[in-house]
């Protein structure tokens, strides 16, 4: 799919269908919680996509959902989950490109 910006600028996007999985938060999950997640197969596991959702759906409006996987859980990467690392991709998808 391409994506046009506001500037006019078409950027390929790829997309995935799957299950998405509301967590409360805000936290990162535990080995645990991820492991017991597993259970449900989500594509993935968030925590703002559904109540924002669900407060626009109260208001009449259509809903699209589109979420940016800012980091895998813990336990799926060796290494161990960096706050920073979550954070600098969040402010890389929050601008124009």
């Amino acid at each position: 799919m391409l994506l046009t910006l506001q500037n006019g600028t078409k950027v390929p996007v790829k997309l995935h269908h799957g299950i998405y999985v509301f967590n409360s938060g805000p936290n990162y999950e535990s080995k645990g919680a991820v492991e017991t997640l597993r259970e449900l197969a989500p594509g993935t596991v968030g925590m703002s996509s559904v109540p924002e959702a669900l407060a626009a759906r109260m208001l009449g409006l259509h809903v699209y959902g589109l979420s940016i996987i800012t980091n895998l859980a813990a336990g799926i990467e060796k290494k161990p989950l960096a706050h920073e690392e979550v954070s600098e991709i969040g402010k890389m998808m929050s601008h124009p490109v």
